[in-house]
């Protein structure tokens, strides 16, 4: 579902194949089914640091991803659409072991068309959780 200004609405085509991919957990294991070119392109600094930046592409998307040069940890995404926001960088910070897996307790959505960002900022991240499947079903729309 979307909660635009348009009120709810179920996604379909472009946007509902990008939130479904966007959505897989295990996303960076899929990477190399999910793009069928990736390249380190430069060196650029990112919140301060030192990143190394690769261009990622495949029919029809391509998005820039930011490496920290130290701890090799993704610092930030430039996408065509995220989570169903259109044209933004989201910036990860804040990692922090979850178990076995450093996780970014902080991302930043920046429109890179608009001034507006979102923030999400995350006190606790548990895995493993049981969630029922019903949880996932969307809403009656009236």
């Amino acid at each position: 579902p979307d909660f635009s200004e348009e009120g709810l609405r179920l996604l379909e085509g472009a946007p509902l194949d990008a939130d479904r991919l966007e959505a897989d957990f295990y996303q960076p294991l899929h990477w190399r089914q999910r793009y069928a070119a990736m390249a380190v392109t430069r060196v650029e600094t990112v919140a301060e640091h030192r990143a190394y930046a690769g261009d990622a592409t495949s029919s029809p998307t391509r998005e820039t991803m930011y490496f920290d040069a130290e701890s090799g940890l993704l610092v930030r995404r430039d996408v065509p659409r995220y989570r169903g926001f259109e044209r933004v960088q989201v910036y990860f910070d804040n990692y922090r072991a979850v178990g076995d897996v450093k996780q970014p307790f902080t991302i930043r959505i920046v429109w890179t068309d608009r001034p507006f960002m979102n923030i999400f900022a995350f006190e606790t991240i548990v895995s493993d959780v049981k969630i029922d499947d019903a949880k996932f079903n969307p809403p009656r729309v009236r």
